[in-house]
């Protein structure tokens, strides 16, 4: 288990990863602070000054394997409806410190660390707050429901996991013997931290959550997430379900973009890292290429006014 995530997690130099200036008008502010070891958690709060006009403050949970600038057109499109975004890599992660990723459940700590941190800004303090996030970032802005006092108003979670031993056991079969053994092994690590799911979350929540899962993932399943989700909650009128037709891992894209980003994936080698890199340039038009009606879902229901 500590083999397993004793690896930093700082994306691909074959690709590139937009940034701000990528964007006309985006600006970027950089933050930092310490998390639960003292290591220096570092990200950026983006925002269009002229659109501002929003009360909400969205934190932008990231995926596994490159950080939050794997997701800039994202953040964009969020900024772009007048929201501050405040995005920073985990623990391990690009820009913030840290030997390795250390655990699936380090997120929850470094989001812990970042509300406090929120708390203390006199610009941000009091801004309720947004979460939105993908694959590993769903699964911790679904358990961030679980947390005691926080200001969360709403969830947006694409593509999330129920908990770690699951999404071990879906991409590594022979794992699943070793569950008791991995929920010891987090117990001892993270504490209560370690009984935390998304199910139980969802069932006890009662803010607003935005369920968005591709009907063919292969990496996290619907079956084993969004279905059971769906199933063991059918009571619940805050909860809301979208399954995206024919789309795999990233919703958010367009099935254009989805499949040129597999294929990119493979041809530079990141798969498979024995394989033959293929060398050609990336259409990063066309790999960031967004699902406009899955966005518009979003920002209609960040945007919508409880009664």
């Amino acid at each position: 288990m500590k083999k397993a995530f004793s690896i930093r997690s700082d994306g691909s130099p074959r690709l590139k990863y937009l940034q701000a200036s990528n964007f006309k008008g985006l600006k970027r502010e950089p933050f930092s602070f310490l998390s639960n070891k003292k290591q220096l958690i570092r990200g950026y709060l983006y925002y269009y000054p002229e659109r501002l006009k929003q009360k909400e403050l969205i934190i932008f949970l990231h995926g596994i394997g490159a950080g939050h600038t794997a997701y800039t057109t994202e953040i964009n499109s969020l900024a772009l409806e007048g929201y501050r975004v405040f995005a920073f890599d985990y623990t391990g992660c690009v820009l913030s410190e840290g030997q390795s990723i250390k655990n699936l459940l380090q997120p929850l700590v470094d989001l812990k660390y970042a509300l406090r941190f929120i708390n203390s800004d006199q610009n941000l303090k009091d801004l309720d707050i947004f979460l939105v996030g993908h694959s590993w970032g769903a699964f911790v802005a679904l358990n961030a429901l679980s947390f005691k006092k926080s200001n969360i108003k709403k969830v947006v979670a694409m593509s999330g996991f129920n908990n770690i031993s699951s999404v071990m056991k879906m991409n590594h079969p022979l794992l699943g013997i070793m569950s008791p053994f991995i929920h010891l092994y987090n117990y001892f690590r993270y504490g209560k931290l370690a009984r935390f799911s998304s199910l139980k979350s969802l069932k006890k929540t009662t803010k607003e959550v935005l369920i968005i899962h591709g009907e063919n993932d292969p990496v996290v399943k619907p079956e084993k997430s969004f279905a059971l989700f769906d199933k063991k909650t059918t009571h619940k009128d805050n909860l809301y379900f979208l399954l995206s037709k024919n789309k795999l891992h990233n919703p958010y894209l367009s099935l254009e973009a989805e499949e040129y980003l597999y294929q990119v994936t493979l041809d530079k080698g990141l798969i498979n890292k024995k394989s033959e890199i293929k060398d050609y340039e990336v259409d990063y038009d066309l790999i960031t290429r967004q699902d406009n009606n899955v966005i518009k879902e979003i920002i209609t229901f960040l945007k919508k006014v409880n009664i």
